[in-house]
This record gives structure tokens, C-alpha cells and sequence, in this order.
């Protein structure tokens, strides 16, 4: 069984790109500012964690198929080195830890590690871009509510209904309403 290398590496190299992972994790402190900006970027944040979690998904299900054949390979090299090893000057039979020695020092299982090694790495660092993207929709909801209070202590803190009237009008323009 062959692992499918060049597809998972093209979806991860996607996913780990630093400017669209950037623009994924971070807030802008000055764009934090802006209600517009941060409705923007609460509406956006749904399809982002949907990617950056199918990504992961990838990963992972790369991971296990890396899993099961450095598996197959190491059993298959046991069978083998089993089969064509003689003892060792001085032994009358071959040992489990020569045979293991054997086998960890193969080029085939030692391939097969480095591409568990490597989706290990992968999952790891889409984990930490996942958690950094539910950080931030925390982060944006609690500005925005903070922003929301804002907007009600200034329309409680005028008179009038000139001034109520300006007040809701802001609102709806800052949080896209009519």
C-alpha cells in the first residue's frame, strides 16, 4: 500500500502558507478598533475553522495510513530478516534483539518512520492553527460585545430622542443593519 505523499503535501503546504495562515489567526490591534472590520472577520471565521479543520482531518487520516504501513514494513522485515539471517559469529541463533537491530536500522522502516514523523508534525501544527482560530472568535465575540455595551452607554448616557434616534442609527450601520 502506497501512502498518497505528493496530495497531502500540497494540502498542508496550502494550509501552513504563513500570509494565509496570518490572515486566519490574527487580529489586527487598529482593525480591532473597527465594529465593520470585526463583523467581518466573526462572519469569515466559520469558513476558516471549516478548512483548517478539514486539513486537519487530512492530516490525521494521513497519519494513520503512515502508521499502518510503517507497521506492514516492519512486520514484513522481521518475516524477512527472519528468514535470511544467520547467527552472528560465536551465537548458536539468531536473537529478537539482533532482529530487532535489524529491522530499525532498515532503510524501508526507517522511511516509513520519517513519514510518520512528518504527519505527526503536520497535526500538530494544524492543532495549534485550530486552536488559534477558536481563540480568536472568542477574542472577536468579546470585543464585539464590548463594543455593543459601548454603543448602549452612549445612547443611555444622551437625552433626547435626537439622540436615541442617532444612536440606533449607528448601530445599524456599524453592525449592518438598515
Amino acid at each position: 500500500m502506497k501512502v498518497p505523499v505528493s496530495k497531502i503535501e500540497d494540502t498542508v503546504a496550502e494550509a501552513l502558507d504563513v500570509s494565509e495562515k496570518q490572515r486566519a489567526v490574527s487580529i489586527d490591534p487598529i482593525a480591532a478598533d473597527s465594529p465593520r472590520v470585526v463583523s467581518q472577520e466573526l462572519v469569515r471565521l466559520p469558513a476558516d475553522l471549516s478548512y483548517y479543520n478539514g486539513v486537519f482531518a487530512d492530516v490525521l487520516e494521513y497519519q494513520i495510513l503512515c502508521k499502518r504501513e510503517r507497521d506492514r514494513v516492519e512486520a514484513e522485515r522481521v518475516a524477512h530478516y527472519r528468514k535470511t539471517t544467520e547467527p552472528p559469529p560465536g551465537a548458536r541463533v539468531v536473537t529478537d534483539a539482533f532482529i530487532q537491530a535489524l529491522v530499525s536500522a532498515d532503510p524501508l522502516v526507517t522511511n516509513a518512520q520519517n513519514l510518520v514523523d512528518t504527519a505527526d508534525v503536520w497535526k500538530a501544527r494544524l492543532s495549534g492553527i485550530v486552536d488559534a482560530i477558536r481563540s480568536k472568535e472568542k477574542a472577536l465575540t468579546s470585543i464585539a460585545m464590548l463594543m455593543q455595551a459601548e454603543i448602549r452607554v452612549g445612547h443611555h448616557a444622551g437625552a433626547g430622542d435626537a439622540k436615541e434616534d442617532d444612536t440606533a442609527s449607528r448601530e445599524r450601520r456599524i453592525w449592518g443593519g438598515r
